[in-house]
């Protein structure tokens, strides 16, 4: 058992080294997890995943409301988008002829 463990700890910190050479970003000085054992590594995902949905039911009548008030707005830029792509080919339609 002691030796899976330190296996996982060489794994871990093989993997910190690889994301630092890879991103030029050291994760020491960052909130990550610094688990020294899997089960540790699962108990931490565990609880960030309830925290994380704790969060967002807290929320959602906060995101459901954005989400109404800004209904109009995309549909109005997603209509605003395809009128100025009809444009763009009608002008250079035009743009064409004149020549």
């Amino acid at each position: 058992m002691e030796e899976l463990e330190s296996q996982f700890g060489n794994l871990w910190k093989d993997a910190l080294d690889q994301y630092a050479a890879t991103s030029g970003k050291r994760l020491e000085d960052v909130d990550i997890p610094k688990p020294s054992t899997v089960q540790n590594l699962l108990t931490e995902i565990d609880t960030r995943h309830k925290h994380f949905s704790d969060f967002r039911k807290s929320r959602e009548r906060l995101f459901h409301a954005l989400d109404m008030a800004l209904k109009p707005i995309e549909l109005i830029s997603n209509m605003a988008a395809g009128v100025a792509s009809q444009v763009s080919i009608i002008g250079g339609t035009v743009v064409c002829y004149a020549i």
